[in-house]
């Protein structure tokens, strides 16, 4: 690739016109035979892109993961792992998804997907709880500790920030960030985009569908 000529144009993306769907989608497919489900669950939708927006999101996405690992694995013993993640993406326009998932025995999954989803909907109604919100807190003080060690985490946050046209001098307010962040901002972050635009799908054993 470093012989080809260059040409010396500007590359800009083509927005092939995809959106986000709306509404909800729950499928269920039937495959394999082994006596497990899985449930995978994505929200989605457009957003108003900030860095602060970025940060508060991730923060959700992190204490729902502590949420339902103790609701779900540790209360009801019903999964070994389940997995909470979010993503953003900022071209053509700014969306997002945030992504939950876990495995359970068959005849378990309605409980537990209302189990999952009792926990969401105290996230949207009262917030999360202070023990968790320290938690969450102390563990995102210490991991930028280590990163602001580390040069992977200068050179990717750097490239980041310039690829996207962002000021460079918003990096430090991370830590103000933590300092700022409460419990109302999960609480509404949780309701702008848990919100009724939702894919589901679940797994049963099962011939093919």
């Amino acid at each position: 690739i470093g012989g080809l000529p260059s040409h010396k144009r500007i590359e800009l993306p083509i927005d092939l016109k995809y959106r986000n769907i709306k509404g909800s989608i729950s499928k269920e497919v039937r495959m394999g035979i082994e006596q497990k489900s899985s449930v995978a669950t994505s929200y989605i939708g457009d957003m108003e892109f900030t860095r602060k927006e970025e940060y508060i999101m991730q923060s959700l996405a992190d204490i729902l993961r502590i949420k339902l690992r103790d609701a779900i694995r540790e209360e009801k013993g019903g999964t070994y792992n389940i997995y909470c993640y979010n993503r953003i993406y900022r071209i053509p326009q700014s969306h997002y998804d945030i992504n939950f998932g876990f495995g359970c025995d068959p005849k378990r999954v309605d409980e537990l997907v209302t189990a999952f989803h009792s926990v969401l909907d105290s996230i949207k109604t009262f917030g999360p709880d202070e023990t968790v919100m320290i938690k969450i807190k102390e563990s995102q003080r210490r991991q930028r500790e280590l990163d602001l060690k580390e040069n992977r985490f200068w050179t990717g946050t750097i490239s980041d920030y310039l690829e996207n046209n962002d000021d460079l001098s918003m990096i430090p307010d991370y830590e103000k960030w933590i300092d700022e962040l409460t419990a109302e901002n999960i609480k509404d972050c949780a309701n702008k985009y848990l919100g009724d635009d939702v894919v589901k799908v679940v797994l049963y054993p099962g011939k093919g569908s």
